[in-house]
Order: structure tokens, then sequence, then C-alpha cells
């Protein structure tokens, strides 16, 4: 018999570490992620935003740039029922207030290069810092802690909240935009079947994962237990990326294993 139960996004992470836990699923920067490192990753997340708690329906704001943790925040919270709010470090300090006041997250994690964006934000019960320490701040690996690698007990449905993306702002205020669990998922699917992403998928992710289009390649990736590239897109050169990663092969780009 098929179930027709609701799978999520973390939950095909899980799934993913289940069956090819070695297999690498994050690469930024020279570090690797395994699936069955990510996966564990995001349940401690999850449970220790839980233990301090976020329920479902409760937003989490993210304000850095990519990052090896970006994935493993942005999932960790979705899996404890929370709605991702991710945040751009190009924006006006004025213009982060505002996504903030209007989101109204109960946790923020940010990293300290971008950390005058949100100062002042003192409303956020829970403020975890990437990269460093500072008054009013938790430490991104004092916050781990000791939490538990195990799925936590809390189950999301199709029309649970996922996220809200702001929008730019060009013509007014940022407005943000809500999508659904199920949205994303049907996104990811649509994407991953039109770009033709499989599970041998090797996909370079040089833009914000903040802003809505990375999600065309980023998403249906990691749904199909590919390999996601992560760059910094701070300081992104072609020349910087290609050299690391991959070799010329009978006239086409070929992924370099090792």
């Amino acid at each position: 018999m098929i179930s027709d139960r609701f799978l999520a996004m973390p939950e095909f992470i899980a799934q993913h570490a289940k069956w090819y836990p070695d297999k690498t699923a994050i690469i930024c920067e020279g570090k690797r992620l395994s699936w069955r490192n990510l996966n564990q990753r995001i349940n401690k997340i999850a449970n220790r935003l839980i233990a301090l708690g976020i329920s479902k329906g409760d937003r989490v704001a993210i304000l850095s740039r990519n990052c090896l943790e970006y994935p493993e925040i942005m999932f960790g919270a979705l899996e404890a029922g929370a709605a991702i709010v991710p945040l751009s470090t190009m924006l006006k300090k004025e213009t982060v207030a505002l996504e903030l006041e209007d989101a109204c997250p109960k946790a923020l994690f940010a990293a300290r290069s971008v950390l005058s964006l949100v100062e002042g934000c003192g409303s956020i019960t829970h403020r975890i810092m990437l990269g460093g320490s500072a008054a009013g701040w938790t430490d991104y690996d004092a916050f781990l802690g000791t939490a538990s690698g195990e799925e936590p007990d809390r189950v999301i449905t199709p029309e649970d909240l996922y996220n809200i993306v702001y929008s730019s702002g060009t013509t007014g205020t940022p407005k943000g935009i809500v999508h659904t669990h199920r949205a994303r998922l049907d996104f990811a699917m649509t994407c991953g079947l039109e770009f033709r992403v499989h599970n041998d998928a090797v996909s370079l992710v040089s833009t914000p994962i903040y802003t809505n289009g990375t999600q065309l390649i980023f998403l249906p990736t990691l749904l199909a237990g590919g390999t996601v590239v992560l760059v910094s897109h701070a300081d992104f050169t072609p020349a910087r990326v290609a050299p690391r990663h991959y070799r010329l092969d009978s006239g086409r780009l070929a992924w370099m294993q090792a």
C-alpha cells in the first residue's frame, strides 16, 4: 500500500541521510557536509529551537551571506515547525528593521560580518551569531551545544508556512510573500523536472540563498539528493570556482570528486 502522507523537504533530507549517509550533500569554501552530518545538524537545530519554545507558525529569521551553516539553519527551523524569514544582506539597516518588525521573528540567526544591520533588534527573544560572539548574542556552536541529533517529534502539514520572502520594494515598502510547504515542494519538483536535476547532479549555487531565484536550482538538487556547491556570493568569480571543482573533459566541464 502506498502512503499518501505528505513529505516535507526536511523529511526528504532525512531519507537521503538514511540511504546514502556518506554522500556529499553540501560543499562550501572547501568544507563538506555528508547527508548524515547535514541531517544530524538540522535535527540539533530543530530540537534546540523546540526546547526554546519555538512552535508551529513562529518565525525564524536568517541574515547571512552563503555559508555552510545556512542550509542547516534553514531546514532546522523548518523541521521545528517554524517559517523561515531569509533577509538580504544588501539592504539598508532601516529596511532590515522594517522587515523584522513585519515578520516578528522569535529567533534571529545573523553572521558577524553583517551584525551592524540588526543593531537594536532587542525585541527578538533569541539571537544567535555565526562566526563570533557579542553581548546579547549566543555563539552558534554554543547554541548547538549538546542538542539531540535525533529526529524531532513534529509533524509538518502541506499548508504549514514554509517561508516569508520579502519583495525588493522597488515601488514601495517591501512586502512579505508567503509560501507553504506544499507550494515549495511542488516548486522544487517542477523545477527539478524542467532542469533535469537528478541524484547525481552537482549544482553550483553562487547567488544568495535568501533570493527566490536561487531556489530554482538549490531546492531541486537537495530534493533529488544531489550535491550543492555553495559559493559566497560576496566574492564570486568564475575563475575562483571552476578550477577547484571541475576539470575539462572532452570539451565539457566534469565534476571532480577529489
